[in-house]
């Protein structure tokens, strides 16, 4: 591949529009008609995807041209477009997804590397049946027979493994940040008992003044909220886009947990609620002379 003056070597693979469409994971374009778009381009030959780590070495993205060769010396360019970058972990010297057309329009070798089979019905051991028996018939050795949803089951439960100490970090960080929260709204409360008690002798009703106290806390939680969370969410994005970018060559997909984001501040109002709710609960057991005598003392 050339891009500009410079040439490149890759490696260029092959699928068929179905197996491209439903398999690769975009990261440009980012719409789902946009996607379907590009998908059409690289059906008819007129465009090629590559992989995050290839744009990245080559600085291209979608839309820019380049010039396929079949050797270094690119004397017979194939001048083609491309139609989008898709994610890549596994090859980090990047390689490029190009169309059965755009294929044979290369000239390129015709003997496929590898054949698949879709549209099995009978799950999983359907399948295992069926690979079975093609191993038996072309003397096939096991390894060389693989099931895509096996490996995509397996490969995401020991991927669930290795980031479960990370959701048990997770939840004790957010613990901590509670018994913190809960713990300062506490000792704010109670530090205002002695003016709350003055008010109370002045005659002002006992349910405004925790009606008065619940809402500014609140407020200032809620005030907290709204700065903390934009901050955590350009940090992540910071951690993903650059950080990542940086240190391994790609990035990974952002998906926004908006449930996530709920249960933080639920969390946070139902800690500032009973942070608020026991001191004033522990003042009304107490008499008005006791609680006066304090703000003497």
């Amino acid at each position: 591949m050339a891009s500009g003056n410079s040439v490149q070597a890759l490696n260029l693979l092959s699928r068929d529009p179905t197996s491209i469409a439903q398999t690769t994971v975009f990261k440009q374009p980012e719409g789902r008609s946009q996607q379907q778009q590009a998908v059409q381009q690289v059906g008819a030959g007129a465009g090629i995807f590559i992989s995050e780590p290839l744009a990245l070495k080559l600085a291209v993205q979608v839309g820019d041209k380049v010039r396929l060769c079949q050797d270094r010396q690119c004397q017979q360019p194939h001048l083609t477009q491309i139609a989008g970058v898709y994610f890549d972990y596994g090859n980090p010297k990047g390689e490029a997804l190009a169309a059965q057309t755009l294929w044979q329009q290369l000239q390129l070798p015709a003997q496929p590397y590898s054949l698949a089979l879709g549209g099995i019905e009978g799950g999983q051991q359907a399948i295992d049946n069926l690979g079975q028996q093609i191993g038996n018939a072309l003397g096939l050795n096991p390894a060389q027979i693989y099931s895509q949803q096996k490996i995509r089951t397996q490969a995401l439960k020991v991927f669930n493994k290795t980031f479960s100490i990370t959701l048990v970090l997770n939840t004790l960080t957010l613990l901590v940040a509670a018994v913190g929260l809960f713990s300062a709204v506490l000792m704010l409360t109670q530090s205002r008992q002695a003016p709350l008690a003055i008010l109370r002798s002045l005659g002002v009703p006992q349910k405004q003044l925790w009606l008065m106290l619940l809402c500014q806390l609140l407020l200032a939680v809620l005030l907290t909220c709204l700065l903390a969370l934009p901050l955590g969410a350009i940090l992540g994005y910071l951690l993903i886009h650059k950080v990542t970018l940086q240190a391994f060559g790609w990035t990974i997909m952002q998906h926004w947990d908006w449930l996530a984001y709920g249960r933080v501040v639920s969390l946070s109002l139902a800690c500032c609620l009973l942070a608020v709710l026991l001191p004033l609960y522990w003042q009304s057991r107490r008499s008005m002379v006791s609680a006066l005598q304090q703000e003497v003392l």
